[in-house]
């Protein structure tokens, strides 16, 4: 959840102060953006999409990290924590303190009222045009809805969304399928009329 900002500082000069910040910072076109901890259903849902992924990956070239793994979209403009981030293969990073990664392949956030229209509009744009990236999934918290976007062609991506307790998450750029009931395992969510 963003709950200020700083002003205007180079990318080099955004990496330094988050190196040595207390608390994780994004950075937008020269902007920090200071990041609250989330409530505990955000929590919940990103550990049951890391779980998830892990159990369906375990064995293979790609690894699932958590909200801790800094992640560069754009060397001038964007570095962010998603909830949830697979690579595939060797990690590769941005500088020599091996700490931001440039090639994710799996993104996903979990949408926070304070974060959720950053997230589905410049965020999402900026994620779109990682070359890594095949697969951003934004899935809601406080009820069903998941909002996946896969890469269709180098220019191309499309949507699909799932809002049903019994749907599955098919993911093809990993050959797997998750059912939407196991990412909101535990959560208290309204009744569906």
């Amino acid at each position: 959840m963003a709950t200020q900002s700083l002003p205007y500082v180079t990318p080099e000069q955004y990496l330094e102060y988050d190196r040595n910040a207390e608390y994780k910072n994004e950075y937008y076109y020269g902007e920090i953006v200071c990041m609250a901890g989330g409530k505990p259903q955000h929590s919940l849902i990103a550990v049951n999409t890391s779980a998830e992924l892990r159990d369906r990956l375990s064995g293979g070239s790609c690894r699932v990290y958590n909200s801790d793994l800094r992640v560069c979209l754009n060397k001038k403009i964007s570095y962010v924590y998603p909830d949830v981030t697979v690579v595939c293969g060797p990690l590769n990073f941005v500088d020599d303190l091996e700490d931001t990664i440039t090639n994710p392949k799996i993104a996903v956030e979990v949408l926070s009222p304070s974060t959720r229209n950053r997230d589905l509009g410049e965020k999402a744009r900026l994620y779109w045009d990682v070359p890594s990236l095949s697969d951003l999934i934004f899935v809601e918290q406080d009820s069903i809805g998941i909002e996946h976007w896969h890469r269709a062609s180098d220019s191309d991506w499309r949507r699909i969304v799932i809002k049903e307790p019994d749907g599955i998450l098919k993911i093809a750029s990993l050959n797997c399928e998750i059912p939407v009931s196991q990412l909101y395992l535990g959560a208290e969510l309204p009744a569906v009329e």
